[in-house]
């Protein structure tokens, strides 16, 4: 549904006021938190970004694909100056100043997660 529910130091931190989307139905697919933990952005199964607190929008455009869910992860670099979309299919869509390092590919709907490491520098993707 999208809806962003928060635990432990989320629930009393910076986080507590911060409101972001709700769409209604299941396309939420994941989220990232902002260094200072004030902030988020949060993927839709279409690729759109959503950003809540002090997270801002990364430059440039990344891939989005009307009516088809099929974004499935995204990671963000630590500047914020940077972003990485990952796709089912295993394809990693950057913009902004991240890496572009390749694409597992896999053919079929079975990649899940991306993470960039602390650098900027790389990335690992997660399949199912």
């Amino acid at each position: 549904m999208g809806g962003v529910h928060l635990f432990g130091s989320a629930a009393t931190g910076p986080l507590r006021n911060v409101r972001g989307p709700y769409f209604g139905f299941d396309i939420a697919r994941s989220i990232v938190l902002t260094p200072d933990g004030a902030g988020y952005y949060l993927l839709d199964g279409f690729g759109g970004i959503h950003v809540a607190g002090t997270a801002r929008r990364v430059p440039g455009v990344g891939p989005y694909w009307s009516g088809w869910d099929i974004a499935r992860s995204l990671a963000v670099t630590l500047d914020g100056k940077g972003a990485v979309v990952l796709d089912g299919f295993g394809t990693v869509w950057k913009f902004g100043t991240a890496a572009k390092l390749g694409s597992p590919a896999f053919g079929f709907d079975i990649a899940r997660d991306i993470v960039i490491t602390p650098g900027g520098d790389g990335y690992a993707v997660l399949d199912g």
